[in-house]
């Protein structure tokens, strides 16, 4: 995992994540159901958030699998340059998109990552996976569904509805409203340090999934 800070390009251009998913939105209830529209980074304004390119991450290969238990995904990462902090590996994943699609045991190549390290707007995603370990001791039925379904609520322009979107089916709402409220209640104070883990966007939207364009995935990525 990661030993480091993350190594940062110093890019003059702003990654605009959030018009990047709602682009790629789709009105389907699954998070891999075939159908969205193809969009790139390349095509975005200078808008906020912020995201930042990695540094010899701007080729690399990315597999998901179910993880279906400590998150809802395992992500492999591979052809990841050295000296970029981030190790080639298995890493606990969530999908960005829970309208778009995206194959299970595919390899995806020349991805590039972004990391969310020191920019504000991602606040909430960073301090929320930082919880999650005690999300789990604490609250009663928080799970991997209640979890996925926070990370789709945190990306507010998606317009997630916990009442109305039934993605996953069986979520405790119980749960999943008291994390989610923990994060707005608490997660302005949050700062990174040596020992936490930060979430890196893996932008899929260059590839095509049965013709449409894949879902980005934030990874977890810890010092």
């Amino acid at each position: 995992m990661l030993k480091k800070d993350v190594a940062m390009k110093k890019a003059n251009y702003s990654i605009n994540f959030s018009l990047v998913l709602a682009l790629a939105m789709v009105f389907t209830a699954s998070c891999d159901v075939n159908n969205s529209t193809r969009l790139s980074f390349g095509e975005r304004s200078d808008l906020v958030p912020n995201l930042h390119p990695i540094d010899g991450a701007d080729n690399v290969t990315v597999r998901v699998n179910r993880n279906n238990n400590v998150s809802y995904f395992d992500v492999n990462l591979s052809l990841i340059e050295s000296g970029t902090g981030i190790a080639n590996g298995k890493y606990y994943g969530w999908c960005a998109n829970w309208n778009a699609p995206i194959d299970m045991e595919r390899d995806y190549d020349g991805i590039t990552l972004y990391s969310s390290s020191d920019d504000r707007n991602w606040i909430k995603m960073n301090y929320f996976l930082n919880m999650r370990d005690h999300y789990v001791e604490t609250i009663e039925g928080a799970g991997y569904k209640e979890m996925q379904s926070v990370v789709w609520a945190l990306i507010e322009f998606n317009e997630f509805d916990i009442e109305r979107d039934h993605v996953l089916e069986d979520v405790d709402k119980e749960a999943f409203h008291a994390m989610l409220n923990d994060v707005r209640e608490n997660a302005d104070s949050f700062e990174h340090t040596d020992t936490t883990i930060r979430a890196i966007l893996a932008d899929m939207s260059k590839h095509e999934t049965d013709g449409k364009s894949t879902q980005s995935v934030i990874v977890e990525v810890a010092n």
